[in-house]
């Protein structure tokens, strides 16, 4: 099997889980390579690609370096095109492309914790990140209606215009003008962890009843995971998202395309759940959507 040499990128770095993740991958399916850090900004990634790039054969992306590594790779594959972002740049026979898996792990996560796909999401935040959450809907076949919920309507124009593109009815709310909904069955927050929200949404949020995906996961729990857990109501963070758009990420590495599934995944999701901690209720291949 060909050795991986891969690592992570972003500023700052040192929270990730990525290296945990990748690790108990390989070392579960048997895979030799290694995983790595790299703090990398922005302003310092074209020469930090010219230079590691030759030895490496494939690289996580954190942001902005996700829209930044379009300027340096324009082979842009899947899901790449429609959100103008990569999280993965991986090299085959020599030549290096992009994709972007973050989709794969929220879809993941929106299969286990959404059970009635004809129903309301409410999301918190319409940046990059709210993009993959939207595409991730698409991906797990979502039907329903979308509540995008923004502190200023002109910041959501381009993920509204994105949901309208996969045909999800979506519609942009201002913090000031959230109101009650009767079918909410999840709420997706893709806001900066230590945000606070205005006390008028979280009232709205509490009578809501749903569950909280939060895709922040160091440090956890956010304060609005916190405001969730005080409410009696369910909060999981991202680190599902994080495992599967990795087992993804892996799978792109080892085949040179994302979609098509390793060797025992069961038992790689096993390993790579037990290493980051979470429950193995999430250790399900199925959940990947094949």
């Amino acid at each position: 099997m060909t050795p991986i040499n891969a690592e992570v990128w972003g500023s700052p770095i040192g929270h990730s889980s990525s290296p945990e993740l990748h690790r108990a991958c390989y070392a579960h399916l048997g895979i030799p390579g290694a995983y790595q850090r790299r703090e990398v900004t922005q302003e310092s990634l074209r020469a930090e690609f010219s230079a590691h790039s030759g030895a490496l054969t494939g690289i996580s992306l954190t942001m902005p370096l996700k829209t930044a590594i379009l300027e340096l790779v324009t082979d842009h594959h899947h899901d790449v095109r429609q959100l103008q972002a990569a999280n993965t740049a991986i090299k085959t026979d020599g030549k290096w492309w992009l994709a972007n898996t973050d989709p794969v792990g929220a879809a993941a996560m929106i299969r286990r914790l959404l059970r009635n796909h004809h129903s309301e999401v409410v999301l918190l935040g319409a940046g990059a990140t709210a993009k993959s959450i939207v595409l991730g809907l698409h991906h797990a076949s979502f039907v329903g209606d979308l509540t995008i919920v923004v502190r200023s309507a002109d910041r959501a124009a381009n993920t509204h215009t994105l949901a309208t593109d996969l045909g999800i009815s979506s519609t942009v709310v201002e913090w000031g003008k959230v109101d009650k909904a009767s079918d909410v069955q999840l709420i997706i927050s893709t806001l900066p962890s230590g945000i606070q929200l205005p006390t008028a949404i979280l009232e709205t949020l509490s009578t809501l009843g749903a569950p909280l995906m939060d895709v922040g996961y160091h440090p956890w729990p956010t304060p609005l995971a916190e405001a969730f857990a005080g409410w009696g109501l369910d909060a999981h963070s991202g680190l599902p998202m994080l495992m599967f758009q990795a087992l993804a990420q892996i799978r792109a590495f080892v085949n040179g395309v994302s979609a098509q599934p390793l060797v025992d995944e069961a038992g790689a999701l096993g390993a790579m759940a037990q290493a980051v901690g979470l429950d193995e209720v999430w250790a399900t291949p199925a959940l990947m959507g094949e």
